[in-house]
């Protein structure tokens, strides 16, 4: 059980920072910058975050082709109807 112990640490520690990185992410969806927009959709579909589609969608009609393009993959990895 001793040996258990620091894996349990770690699985948490990379949870949390998971969590944190999204809530990151999400937010940089609304930057003014498109290449922070972009980089955040595509990161946020590396991740799956489903909290992210609402978002995402809204993504899908912004001015900026690659940002639109990013939202779009985004949605298909994250597979949310």
């Amino acid at each position: 059980m001793e040996n258990k112990l620091p894996w349990i640490i770690v699985a948490i520690t990379i949870f949390f920072s998971c969590v944190s990185e999204s809530a990151q992410l999400r937010r940089q969806l609304q930057s003014p910058e498109p290449e922070v927009r972009a980089d955040a959709a595509k990161r946020l579909g590396e991740l799956r975050d489903k909290e992210a589609v609402p978002q995402l969608i809204a993504l899908v009609r912004d001015t900026v082709p690659v940002v639109r393009f990013e939202a779009v993959l985004a949605l298909g990895r994250i597979g949310a109807r």
